[in-house]
C-alpha cells in the first residue's frame, strides 16, 4: 500500500467523520469533530504539492472544501466555547451527502487500489532531488533554498545494481510522469538497472502558459485534454517532439561525468520516439533507446495489450484515471511494469549482444 494511497483513505475517513456530527448533535463535547473539516482540506491541499493534481484529488478537494465551508461557523463556536443546541436542516442535507459521496468513494478507490506498493517493498531504494536551472542553460541539483525549483528528479537502485549494468535514462510523457511510471521504474532497479528519471518544468521548456504549465498542474492538464481534446496532441507533435529531446539532453548533459564509461539507454513514450532515436544517432555515449508500446533501436517493435498511449503503468499507479480512460471499472490481471521491463531488459540485453 503505497502512500499517496494512504492519505486518500486519511481524507476520506476525516469527511466521513466529520459529517457523522449530524448525528451526534446531543453530545456537545463531541463537537470538536468539525476540526477534521480543516484538517481534510489541508491534506488534500498538501497531496497535491507532493504528487500534483489528479481526479482523485480533485474529488477529495471537493469533498474537503465543502466540508470546511459547512464546519466553519461550527469551528467558530466551539473555538470560543459557544454551545450550539441543533444542527440546521440544511447543514444536516449537506453533510448527509458528503457522508455518502465519501462512503462511496472510499469503497470505489478501495476496490481500485494501486498496484504500485513502496519501492522499499521491492528491495529499490528511491532517492528524489529538486532540480534547478534551465534547458539551454543546463539544470543542475538544487543546492541552496534561494534558487527556484524547476524540475525534480528520482533515482532507483537496488542491492542488485552494479556498474556492469547499463543507466536508464527517462524523461516521462507530461499525461503520466514519474508517479505513472513508477511500477516500472522500481521493476527495472529490483532487476539490477540503474533508472534516473526527470519531469522539468523550466521557463523555456514549458508545455502550456500560465499556471497550467506549474508542477501541481501540468500532468492533470494534459490528461484533460486526452479526454476532451486528444488531437491537440497530432497538432502539436513537432513541439512536444522537440520539448522531449531537449529534456533527454539535458538529462543526459547533468549525468555526463558520473555516467563515464557505463552504458547508457534511453526509454522514451508517445511522441518522445522520435526524439530518443535522433539522440541515439548523434550522441555516442548512448548505447541505445526502448520506446514503450512502440520501437527499439534494434528495429524491434514491441505492443503492450489494452495499452493507453502516453500512459505507461497508470493502470497500477492510477487505477481511477485508468478506469475512467477505458470506460469501465474492470480490473486487468496485468501489470504492465512487469511486461514492460521483460521487454526493456530483452531489448537492452540484444543491444548489448551486438555491440
Amino acid at each position: 500500500m503505497n502512500s499517496q494511497f494512504i492519505v486518500h483513505l486519511a481524507i476520506l475517513l476525516m469527511v466521513i467523520i466529520a459529517s457523522l456530527r449530524i448525528f451526534l448533535s446531543s453530545r456537545i463535547e463531541l463537537d470538536g469533530l468539525s476540526f477534521f473539516a480543516p484538517g481534510a482540506l489541508l491534506c488534500a491541499a498538501s497531496a497535491v504539492f507532493v504528487w500534483g493534481l489528479s481526479l482523485s484529488l480533485c474529488i477529495l478537494l471537493i469533498l474537503s472544501s465543502v466540508l470546511f465551508i459547512c464546519n466553519l461557523r461550527p469551528l467558530l463556536q466551539f473555538i470560543h466555547h459557544i454551545s450550539h443546541r441543533s444542527f440546521s436542516a440544511k447543514f444536516c442535507f449537506v453533510s448527509f451527502i458528503l457522508l455518502i459521496s465519501a462512503i462511496a468513494f472510499l469503497v470505489l478507490i478501495i476496490y481500485l487500489y494501486p498496484q504500485d506498493p513502496p519501492a522499499q517493498i521491492k528491495g529499490v531504494s528511491e532517492r528524489t532531488i529538486a532540480l534547478t536551472g534551465t534547458l539551454n542553460g543546463g539544470i543542475s541539483e538544487r543546492k541552496m533554498f534561494s534558487q527556484p525549483i524547476t524540475g525534480k528528479l528520482a533515482h532507483f537502485i537496488s542491492k542488485n545494481t552494479t556498474e556492469q549494468q547499463p543507466v536508464l535514462l527517462s524523461i516521462p510523457d507530461i499525461r503520466s510522469g514519474i508517479v505513472g511510471m513508477h511500477p516500472l521504474y522500481t521493476e527495472l532497479a529490483k532487476r539490477g538497472y540503474e533508472v534516473i528519471a526527470a519531469e522539468l518544468y523550466t521557463q523555456d521548456g514549458s508545455y502550456f502558459s500560465g499556471i497550467a504549465d506549474r508542477m501541481t498542474l501540468r500532468r492533470f492538464t494534459a490528461q484533460c485534454q486526452t479526454l476532451f481534446a486528444n488531437n491537440r496532441y497530432i497538432l502539436n507533435n513537432d513541439f512536444y517532439i522537440i520539448r522531449s529531446q531537449s529534456a533527454y539532453q539535458a538529462l543526459l548533459n547533468l549525468y555526463a561525468d558520473k555516467l563515464t564509461g557505463r552504458k547508457i539507454f534511453l526509454i522514451g513514450e508517445s511522441y518522445s520516439q522520435e526524439a530518443v532515436s535522433v539522440l541515439t544517432e548523434k550522441d555516442n555515449r548512448i548505447a541505445g533507446y526502448f520506446c514503450i508500446n512502440g520501437i527499439d533501436s534494434n528495429g524491434n517493435i514491441f505492443e503492450l495489450p489494452n495499452y493507453q498511449q502516453g500512459y505507461a503503468c497508470i493502470s497500477q499507479s492510477d487505477p481511477l484515471f485508468a478506469a475512467v480512460l477505458n470506460g469501465t471499472l474492470h480490473r486487468s490481471p496485468l501489470l504492465p511494469s512487469a511486461l514492460l521491463a521483460d521487454q526493456i531488459q530483452q531489448s537492452v540485453t540484444v543491444r548489448l549482444q551486438q555491440q
